[in-house]
């Protein structure tokens, strides 16, 4: 991880955390599905690290829950500078769901607009199998709830299962 030029903090406390997701928060005030589909790809280098994120935040959210704002912001933090891949959906529906998790309405309205603007972009890697259901499950169950009909979540939820 280093050779790539990135670490991951010992300790991340809630100080650290609120500094990374307003810092994160700045990147992503004029982000639309647009710029979204505008972006270019990311390259490997920083695609294999937004993977590592990716599945290290399953590990974290059961063994070190305090650090997966970490992961997550880190991997908007590089989509925003380096390009979209379709892991980097993975990274905003999980920053979302943490703003989902705060109790202002205006902080949850940002997040779920975040969460469905990368659900949108999902027909971009049509062919991405492999994170359709990581993707549906932290969207439908963390973020949607706050967004969508509690029969799509529950049907969406369900799909993302299979």
């Amino acid at each position: 991880l280093e050779q790539l030029g990135e670490s991951i903090p010992r300790t991340f406390n809630m100080q650290e955390k609120n500094v990374m997701v307003k810092a994160t928060a700045k990147m992503l005030i004029d982000l639309s599905e647009e710029s979204l589909l505008g972006m270019k790809e990311m390259g490997r280098k920083a695609q294999s690290l937004l993977k590592f994120y990716s599945s290290i935040s399953v590990a974290a959210l059961l063994f070190k829950p305090q650090i997966v704002p970490f992961f997550s912001c880190r991997s908007v933090q590089l989509t925003m500078k380096h390009g979209i891949c379709k892991y980097s959906l993975i990274g905003f529906v999980q920053y979302a769901a943490i703003g989902c998790g705060h109790d202002t309405v205006s902080v949850i309205q940002k997040a779920s607009r975040i969460g469905k603007l990368a659900m949108a972009v999902l027909k971009r890697f049509d062919s991405s199998t492999d994170i359709v259901s990581s993707l549906f499950f932290v969207y439908y169950a963390f973020v949607g709830t706050y967004s969508e009909s509690v029969q799509t979540c529950a049907d969406n939820l369900y799909r993302g299962k299979l």
